[in-house]
């Protein structure tokens, strides 16, 4: 397995430096570049991350401190029941004895507007004219719970004419028990509460604010309209309405219930409160958080691609201004090792490549000095290699020819 990695390796090596330069070079400088703008790109969406985090942070401890804040007018008006429920069960155990107390100046005890007193059965025992108090109290199916439970209650949003109004209850506890229930009708978006959730708006330019009951349909809302109506990301809410929990998430896309922000996803703060099963939600749309490292990467994008054409620009101006003078002289070279002397070698190219390209007459004269004088040689070593042979032949020939002492000339 090594070994077929290395002849791999081995291979893509030479395959990569049998390339020609440009594109060596140009392939080089395109990884350099895309490396650090991949490298800016990671920076510059790390620090929008960074920023939408702190901004999303910074939402949550606005909608924990208006939850607060909330949590203590309505911990206000409870007290408030409270303390008339005390004057009532003092007063009497009997209801209708009650309401009698509530005809009167209740001394020591701060006034309470909108107010009534209601019996075990469910009839309105104060005020005795109908009116949009009663119509409310009529709607609010849990208005007697106080009489079993002997807790507070806190009731579902209800609509009257349009307008949203919810109740806050309290028992009155007599001799024999809870007698009857006295509530507190009213409408959170025309007082405080209204006021602190339509400042939460101006958090973002698709920021909002709702304050939703314990069926995820709006209380108050920063946007007009919404009142009465489902919460606007209840992927969101009802997990943490029903677990009485608090969080911070990117919700689903929202729904055809809000046509203006359809499709759009959003970045959402949930508190519940403490007082009431209500939960206040505060954010704004996930594309406005992001679009920091949107527009970061659409300029790295543009400055990227920009540099890169650039560099391929001057790497192919620069590569052939090297290249050519190469394959220039290395076919001026060709033709003098092949004997071609008269070759003239082209001087062309900057820098070192010249100067090369300068050295190449010496060696041609240098070359065609050494060639001159061995052709000449190669006569004169023939002419005296026939010399020698024939003073060798000579001679054997006087050796053969020797004369004995019979007179005689023998030839061997």
């Amino acid at each position: 397995m090594f070994g077929l990695r290395s002849s791999a390796m081995a291979g893509l090596r030479d395959r990569v430096t049998s390339l020609p330069l440009r594109w060596q070079i140009g392939s080089l400088v395109v990884l350099g570049l895309v490396t650090m703008f991949v490298l800016f790109d990671l920076l510059g969406r790390s620090i929008a991350q960074d920023a939408k985090d702190r901004t999303i942070s910074g939402w949550a401890s606005i909608a924990t401190s208006t939850a607060t804040v909330i949590d203590s007018q309505l911990g206000l008006q409870f007290q408030r029941l409270e303390e008339v429920a005390t004057v009532l069960g003092a007063a009497s155990s009997d209801p209708a004895s009650q309401r009698l107390v509530l005809d009167r100046t209740i001394d020591g005890v701060t006034p309470v507007d909108h107010l009534v007193l209601v019996a075990p059965d469910g009839r309105v025992l104060w005020p005795s004219a109908p009116g949009t108090d009663t119509t409310v109290i009529a709607a609010d199916p849990g208005i007697r719970d106080p009489l079993t439970t002997g807790a507070r209650h806190a009731s579902r949003v209800i609509g009257v004419g349009g307008r949203a109004f919810v109740v806050l209850a309290v028992p009155v506890n007599g001799a024999r028990g809870a007698t009857s229930v006295v509530a507190l009708v009213f409408a959170p978006a025309e007082g405080v509460i209204g006021d602190l959730i339509s400042s939460a708006r101006g958090l973002a330019h698709t920021g909002h604010a709702e304050l939703v009951d314990q069926d995820d349909r709006v209380i108050v809302s920063s946007e007009a309209g919404e009142q009465l109506g489902p919460g606007e990301h209840p992927d969101l809410y009802d997990p943490h309405l029903a677990h009485h929990t608090s969080g911070v998430g990117l919700t689903e896309p929202v729904g055809p219930n809000d046509p203006a922000d359809q499709g759009q996803r959003h970045d959402m703060a949930f508190i519940s409160l403490r007082s009431v099963p209500w939960g206040l939600a505060l954010g704004g749309s996930d594309a406005e958080l992001s679009a920091d490292a949107a527009r970061w990467e659409g300029q790295t994008i543009a400055l990227g691609t920009l540099s890169l054409l650039v560099a391929l620009l001057l790497v192919w101006v620069t590569t052939r201004s090297v290249a050519r003078p190469v394959l220039a002289l290395a076919a001026a070279s060709r033709q003098i090792a092949s004997g071609d002397l008269a070759t003239p070698v082209p001087v062309v190219g900057e820098g070192e490549v010249r100067a090369r390209a300068g050295l190449r007459p010496h060696a041609r004269e240098a070359a065609h000095g050494a060639v001159g004088p061995r052709r000449r040689e190669e006569p004169l070593r023939g002419d005296r290699h026939v010399d020698g042979r024939r003073r060798r032949d000579h001679g054997s020939r006087r050796e053969d020819h020797r004369v004995q002492p019979s007179g005689r000339c023998t030839h061997r």
